[in-house]
């Protein structure tokens, strides 16, 4: 997790989850895309118990970058993690 800019804001309920948990979680929702992308940010939204990861990168060896937002939430549930796409 070299290079990763993390933030805990606010004086609420410390996360159920740590970071390196729910980075890993991040990391496995992109699934292969994990050897194009690098992980640039990753923050806590304290009001709404979720980490957010931002992980950027050129995929398939094109010259467009690319963004991809990975929402982890809390929640101990099966599928914690969801992808958006190219996010600005």
């Amino acid at each position: 997790m070299t290079g990763i800019v993390t933030a805990y804001v606010g004086r609420g309920c410390p996360p159920i989850r740590s970071l390196p948990e729910a980075y890993g979680l991040a990391a496995h929702s992109l699934g292969s895309l994990t050897n194009q992308l690098r992980c640039i940010e990753a923050k806590r939204d304290k009001d709404i118990r979720q980490w957010d990861f931002i992980f950027e990168g050129t995929l398939f060896g094109g010259t467009n970058v690319t963004h991809k937002y990975v929402i982890v939430e809390d929640d101990l549930t099966d599928s914690p993690a969801r992808v958006q796409d190219d996010v600005k």
